[in-house]
């Protein structure tokens, strides 16, 4: 059965048809990730990080599990730092309407009611 398998494997014919398969698989992968990008990339963060991680793997070779922790590091540390200056913005905009005085809502100011 063996000796089959590899006396089909080695025709011209089975050769151009996994040549074929190849591209195909290609072509739907590039259509697929094309399709994917307005959805995944919002952001400038987002468009350099998916740069920079093509970059990794593809250039630099590195793991495909160190990238995505590298990333997720990345992420975490940023939605820190930007949750911080929130919160910061919102005690600066809070000291500034601390000095102003309190709006009187019905316009009664504590006086008798009639």
């Amino acid at each position: 059965m063996a000796n089959g398998i590899s006396a089909i494997g080695g025709s011209a014919a089975i050769k151009g048809a996994m040549s074929a398969l190849r591209a195909t698989a290609l072509g739907l992968i590039t259509v697929a990730v094309i399709q994917l990008i307005p959805a995944a990339i919002k952001s400038k963060w987002a468009a350099a990080a998916a740069i920079a991680s093509f970059l990794m793997i593809a250039v630099f070779n590195i793991d495909t599990a160190y990238v995505i922790l590298t990333f997720l590091v990345l992420g975490i540390a940023s939605a820190v730092v930007g949750s911080r200056r929130a919160i910061r913005a919102l005690d600066t905009k809070g000291e500034q309407n601390a000095g102003s005085a309190p709006a009187v809502s019905d316009g009664e100011e504590g006086g008798e009611r009639e």
